[in-house]
């Protein structure tokens, strides 16, 4: 699978794919100390040619991305609210794939069930999922 890891934070995600047979992994976080931690375990765990990491913000990197992946994982800040707009990003620029799934995590005060693509919502804990399929907006 081709997966993009968005909000990566410390990479841990991004590695765990990898480990469970991923092809490849995108990692994106706009923080130097996250992209240069992700950077030195990819390294330790000699997986440089699996793992891209990209310091940049989310949402200019979506802006101008328009690859698509067999799965997306987001992650954001809970309290930043941006998750709707990542998520119409997303399904706009085609980034997932057609057999995609794309999972958002955020805390119980983001509803994001009205949103093109919508499937599933799962809770752990305190700590909600929504989870997307691809959706072509051309459709509409």
């Amino acid at each position: 699978a081709k997966v993009l890891d968005l909000c990566a934070g410390t990479g841990n995600v991004s590695f765990e794919f990898i480990s469970r047979g991923a092809e490849s992994v995108i990692a994106v976080d706009k923080h130097f100390k996250c992209v240069q931690f992700m950077n030195v375990l990819a390294k330790k765990f000699e997986v440089e040619e699996e793992v891209l990491i990209i310091k940049s913000d989310v949402l200019r990197f979506l802006a101008k991305h328009n690859a698509a992946y067999d799965i997306i994982f987001c992650d954001p800040p809970f309290a930043e609210g941006f998750h709707e707009e990542i998520v119409k990003l997303i399904q706009e620029n085609g980034n997932l794939s057609e057999d995609g799934i794309l999972i958002v995590e955020h805390g119980q005060e983001s509803d994001l069930s009205h949103l093109q693509g919508f499937v599933e919502l799962r809770k752990y804990g305190s700590v909600y999922f929504s989870i997307f399929e691809y959706y072509d907006p051309s459709q509409d």
